[in-house]
């Protein structure tokens, strides 16, 4: 016969004013073993703490008469009280509220809405570790076995991969060193178009990494919600700094937005913007990983991008057990990332597949988890807008070609064809003033003999088109076909010829046609586009 005492019950007090909540967090808990006690508000909790004198106290934040934050102060100002360990439940769209519970004295916090597969590993993972008492056997297969459950959790919350949203292309791919990990990636769609991506590496690997990287992915979603991502990375270092779990995470997020892309990157090996076989930028880290110092802060790179670029996220165990941790382009060569014709590395699988074969040649020693997540500009990157047929309208719309041009661009003729272009557009196509009657008094009797016709025109659509190799504006108007399809120049003068020379009906076009590398018209005579190419020596 076995002398061993069975361990008693451990015993949670759950805490919340909504009964359905109740309800719900008591049945999952007591399924997974555990005597609850509920309480329906601060008082009736503190009087519990004493009468069922429970092993951990499961609190919501919100409550009438004393909410979550009074009974922290209450709890941590008795000594008999002082280390109970107490785990906040935190709505989602409110983190705000974590930073006052953490200050309070919270041990922990978990978002709503409850994952209870993560409730029970986490309450049975605190409990252990502040009780200080060894496991028995049953009880240790119990937690393997729940977070067995929470790894398959987990896994089930990574994106469906790959994501294609506003032109880009987003996959990514976790292997962990054992069966569950600390390494996360997501990706983040807001309603207003707004795109982040983000992979974390929590340190260490095995199940308490892999508790802590779910719990941070989700409250780094609700951080970056109106926040920038700098603001973000402060504010998640702040609230890890101050938790007892003795786990930093390495974190680094890249923001879609537009011809450009916005990186934080804290602790993780560089992030990498490949074009065609080259890395045009590395963004290194720019602060410490987060947790390690309450204060620290997180400055943002701003990248421009063309279509066909990609952008590469590593976590370090694809690097460092080849040598420096740092490097990642020799990661980038092993995963063989480099753009090439007819490559299936939008396939999660296909990814997944080369990081196990890019990791089989390591140290056993210096195996780790390995995720890798990869951005792709795939489209036309194109940005429209309106301006009303003025002459201001003239100058804001090269404004807004020319703040929107690669580096490569002359922008010497996009101004002047540019300007050229949009005359043409607001005078022949909008007002239908004629060639021949476009003299300056001619024009000024236009407006005086029709008052307030500006109001009613419609406005001049500016659209702007950029791929690797070509910068196009298009320009598009109402009313008036310009010019006449028999009119239409088709190329530029002949080579050495003084466009003075010319007649000057039909100048503009002639000289639109000698500054752009192509000029196409749309088919209704209400638009044209204007080319320029990039030559390959500015490759």
């Amino acid at each position: 016969m076995s002398s061993a005492v069975p361990s008693r019950p451990k015993t949670v007090l759950v805490v919340d004013d909504t009964s359905a909540n109740r309800r719900l967090y008591a049945s999952i808990l007591e399924t997974a073993g555990f005597v609850v006690h509920t309480a329906s508000d601060g008082e009736e909790a503190l009087l519990a703490v004493q009468t069922s004198e429970p092993s951990l106290v499961l609190l919501d934040y919100m409550m009438p008469r004393l909410d979550g934050l009074g009974v922290l102060c209450a709890l941590r100002g008795d000594p008999s009280t002082r280390d109970l360990p107490v785990v906040m439940l935190t709505a989602s769209a409110e983190p705000d509220h974590i930073d006052r519970a953490l200050d309070a004295g919270a041990n922990d916090y978990i978002t709503k809405p409850v994952n209870g597969k993560i409730l029970v590993a986490r309450i049975r993972s605190m409990i252990s570790a502040y009780s200080g008492t060894p496991r028995d056997g049953a009880e240790h297969d119990a937690l393997l076995a729940d977070l067995d459950d929470a790894a398959r959790v987990q896994e089930a919350q990574l994106p469906v991969v790959p994501v294609k949203a506003s032109g880009w292309t987003v996959t990514g791919a976790v292997v962990p060193s054992g069966k569950i990990g600390g390494d996360l990636f997501d990706i983040v769609v807001e309603s207003d178009g707004r795109v982040i991506s983000f992979l974390l590496d929590v340190s260490g690997h095995g199940t308490a990494s892999a508790l802590v990287a779910a719990e941070i992915r989700a409250e780094f979603r609700n951080l970056i919600r109106g926040r920038s991502l700098s603001e973000a990375f402060a504010r998640l270092n702040a609230h890890m700094s101050r938790r007892a779990t003795g786990k930093f995470c390495c974190l680094a997020a890249v923001e879609t937005a537009e011809n450009k892309i916005t990186i934080v990157n804290a602790g993780l090996p560089p992030v990498i913007i490949v074009r065609r076989n080259e890395v045009v930028e590395s963004v290194w880290g720019s602060g410490i990983a987060l947790g390690l110092f309450g204060e620290s802060s997180y400055e943002e790179t701003v990248v421009r991008v063309l279509p066909g670029d990609r952008v590469v996220l590593l976590s370090d165990g694809l690097t460092e057990p080849f040598g420096a941790a740092d490097d990642s382009r020799a990661a980038i060569d092993r995963l063989a990332l480099w753009p090439r014709e007819g490559d299936s590395w939008e396939d999660p699988r296909e990814l997944r597949s080369r990081v196990s074969a890019a990791s089989s040649g390591s140290s056993p020693a210096m195996d780790d988890d390995k995720t890798v997540l990869v951005l792709s500009l795939d489209s036309p990157w194109i940005q429209k807008t309106e301006f009303p047929p003025t002459r201001e309208s003239v100058a804001a719309a090269v404004r807004f070609a020319q703040t929107r041009c690669p580096e490569w661009v002359d922008r010497e003729r996009l101004d002047h064809g540019l300007t050229e272009a949009v005359t043409n557009a607001i005078v022949h196509g909008t007002l239908g003033i004629s060639s021949e009657l476009r003299a300056e008094d001619t024009y000024q009797d236009f407006f005086k003999q029709k008052p307030g016709s500006l109001d009613d025109l419609d406005p001049i659509e500016i659209a702007i088109e950029q791929t690797l190799d070509t910068f196009a504006v298009h320009v598009r108007w109402a009313n008036y076909p310009c010019p006449p399809s028999r009119q239409r120049a088709t190329a530029p003068p002949p080579s050495g010829t003084p466009l003075l020379e010319y007649e000057a009906h039909g100048m503009g076009m002639r000289l639109i046609h000698s500054l752009f590398d192509r000029v196409t018209w749309d088919d209704d005579g209400l638009g044209l586009s204007l080319y320029l190419a990039r030559l390959e020596s500015a490759a």
